[in-house]
């Protein structure tokens, strides 16, 4: 038997991101302390999508997430699960469900979707698309393999900056609630707001700060914003 805290982040039809714990039963289920923190570290995940970035760094990151190899006739050479996933997203709006049919095999999709880029990649070497549409923004690179007479196709999704620091402040060995107070610093909250976001009282943000300062061997938001950006 598991205790399992399965959580979904969206706004009614979009979705943002999603998360799954699940612990053994000689641990316990999740205290009531821990079921907060997972409702705070959802209500930050919307906050990704909305919060304006440092004047002086990208205001969005690429991430290389799927891959797919096919011949001149789209016959599928490799392709990676997150590729079809991408692949799926990108033949998506509003009015369309969220679940797949019977037109949504790969193979399917990398012809509705890559067709006319895969033979561009043929003639000239390489192409790239960008694609925006209702679920994100997209960079489609097709990177022409004359030995093997194939085309990479590298999927990647444009994601706001403040996911890229999500992504890495996860690496640094600090509590979740020290992990949020750095997260909402770098993205220039103050200590009271950092204390309402993450619904502590004032004296213990500080010492949360405190303590994140000392980890990052800083003084300062700003030498922290510094140091983290680098």
């Amino acid at each position: 038997m598991h205790h399992i805290a399965d959580a979904v982040v969206h706004d009614g039809v979009r979705p943002y991101g999603s998360f799954l714990l699940m612990r053994d039963q000689k641990k316990g289920a999740f205290s009531q302390e821990e079921l907060v923190t997972i409702k705070i570290a959802m209500s930050l995940m919307t906050d990704c999508f909305k919060l304006p970035v440092q004047s002086d760094v990208p205001n969005k990151r690429t991430y290389d997430l799927g891959i797919v190899v096919v011949d001149k006739l789209l016959r599928r050479k490799f392709c990676n699960l997150t590729a079809h996933q991408i692949l799926w997203m990108m033949t998506r709006d509003a009015s369309l469900p969220m679940r797949f049919n019977h037109h949504d095999d790969i193979d399917s999709l990398v012809k509705q979707t890559c067709e006319a880029g895969v033979a561009k990649a043929f003639e000239l070497g390489q192409h790239t698309d960008r694609k925006e549409c209702y679920w994100g923004e997209f960079i489609i690179k097709y990177i022409y393999d004359s030995e093997h007479e194939t085309v990479a196709i590298n999927l990647q999704q444009m994601q706001p900056y403040s996911c890229h620091l999500a992504i890495k402040l996860s690496q640094e060995k600090l509590t979740p609630v020290r992990l949020m107070s750095t997260w909402l610093l770098l993205n220039g909250y103050v200590r009271k707001e950092i204390a309402t976001k993450l619904q502590i009282s004032d004296a213990t943000c500080a010492e949360h700060i405190q303590e994140v300062f000392s980890y990052f061997n800083v003084n300062s938001s700003s030498e922290l914003i510094l140091n983290v950006y680098r």
